[in-house]
C-alpha cells in the first residue's frame, strides 16, 4: 500500500499499519523555476521518502508576485529576507490588486505542483505552500504594518481581503494542477502582538476564507510559526485536517487535547542538524510515546535546516519504519 492509502486511513481514524512521516525543507538554489524546483523536490523525495510532500516555492513567493525584492542570501532553513518594504505610506495598501495566478511567481508555483504530481502519479499526497494574508502583508509592509492596522485599519483590511482572494484562487489552481491539499503558513510577529481576541476578529476570517476555498481536498494543514500565536484559536475555528507548529509548546499530548485532526510534529529541526544517529532514534521514540497511534505524522516543527546531515535523515526514517501498532505504548 502506498503513502496515499496510509494518510487516507489516518484521516478516517482507521488503524494504520506504520508510522507516517513528513520531511519538509526548502530548496533555495532551485526555487525560482518550476522545473528546477520540481526536480530538486523529487530528488529529495526519492532519497528520503516520506508520506506527504510539501511543495516549497521560494520563501514568501506571493510577496514577490506583488513586486517585493528579496535578499540574495538565505537563512539556514532557506528563507530570504525582504530587501525593503514596498509599503511606504498607508495609502499604498489600497494599490494592491488581485493577482492572476496564471502569471509570474504564482504560475511558477502551480506549474511546480503539476510537474511533481505528474511524476508521483497519486502515490504520495502533495500539499501546496500557501501564505496567510497577514504574513504576506508583513513581508510587504514591514514594521509599519502594525501602525497602519491601528491607525488606518480599513486600508489594511482591504489589502488582506484582496490578498486572501488571490490566495484562495491560488489554492484552487494548485488543486486543479494535482495538489491534494494546502499548507497554510502563518508566520508573523504582528500577529503575535495583536492578541487572540483581535486576531480572531480582524485576521482569522481571511485565513479561513483560504482554507474553505480548498474544501473537499485531502488535507488542509496550518503551520504556525510564533511563540504566541494561538494554536487553540486555530484548532477550534479553522477548517483543518492537520496542524504543525514551531517550538516545543504545546506538547504533542496538549495539542491532541486541543485538536481532533492529525498532528504534524515530534521532530526538533534545530536539534536534528547536530544529533548523532542514535539520538535521532531517541527523538523518534519520544515522539511516538507522546502521541496517540494514528494521530501523529512524524514531522519537523519547521523546515529542516539545509545542513541537516543525511545520515540523520536516514536514521530518522529507519527508526520510524520500525514502529508498528503492536509496539505502540498507549
Amino acid at each position: 500500500m502506498d503513502s496515499y492509502d496510509l494518510i487516507e486511513a489516518a484521516l478516517r481514524g482507521e488503524e494504520i499499519w506504520r508510522l507516517p512521516t513528513l520531511l519538509w525543507r526548502r530548496f533555495p538554489r532551485d526555487d525560482r523555476d518550476a522545473r528546477s524546483l520540481a526536480k530538486a523536490q523529487l530528488n529529495f523525495h526519492r532519497r528520503f521518502p516520506s508520506d506527504i510532500l510539501i511543495v516549497s516555492p521560494i520563501y514568501g513567493y506571493p510577496a514577490l508576485a506583488y513586486g517585493a525584492e528579496l535578499e540574495s542570501r538565505w537563512s539556514p532553513t532557506g528563507e530570504r529576507e525582504v530587501k525593503r518594504p514596498m509599503i511606504a505610506e498607508a495609502e499604498d495598501w489600497e494599490a494592491l490588486d488581485e493577482l492572476d495566478v496564471e502569471e509570474g511567481m504564482l504560475a511558477m508555483a502551480v506549474e511546480a505542483v503539476n510537474l511533481i504530481a505528474d511524476r508521483l502519479q497519486g502515490e504520495t499526497p502533495i500539499l501546496q505552500t500557501i501564505y496567510s494574508p497577514l504574513t504576506i502583508c508583513e513581508l510587504l509592509g514591514g514594521e509599519r504594518l502594525k501602525r497602519d492596522l491601528d491607525e488606518e485599519p480599513e486600508m489594511v483590511l482591504e489589502a488582506l481581503r484582496t490578498i486572501a482572494s488571490t490566495m484562495a484562487e491560488l489554492s484552487r489552481a494548485s488543486l486543479d494542477a494535482g495538489a491534494d491539499g494546502v499548507f497554510l503558513i502563518i508566520r508573523t510577529a504582528v500577529g503575535e502582538s495583536l492578541g487572540e481576541g483581535e486576531y480572531r476578529r480582524r485576521i482569522a476570517p481571511y485565513d479561513r476564507w483560504i482554507l474553505r476555498s480548498a474544501g473537499g481536498c485531502l488535507i488542509r494543514a496550518v503551520h504556525l510559526h510564533g511563540e504566541r500565536l494561538s494554536l487553540k484559536l486555530v484548532a477550534e475555528e479553522y477548517p483543518l485536517e492537520a496542524m504543525n507548529w514551531s517550538g516545543d509548546r504545546p506538547t504533542l499530548r496538549e495539542a491532541e487535547e486541543l485538536f481532533r485532526g492529525l498532528i504534524l510534529g515530534g521532530l526538533d529541526a534545530e536539534r536534528l542538524k547536530t544529533l548523532k544517529p542514535d539520538e535521532v532514534e531517541a527523538m523518534v521514540r519520544e515522539a511516538v510515546n507522546s502521541a496517540s497511534w494514528g494521530r501523529l505524522i512524524l514531522a519537523p516543527g519547521c523546515a529542516l535546516h539545509l545542513s541537516t546531515p543525511e545520515e540523520n535523515l536516514h536514521s530518522l526514517l529507519e527508526a520510524a519504519a520500525a514502529y508498528r501498532p503492536r509496539i505502540k505504548h498507549y
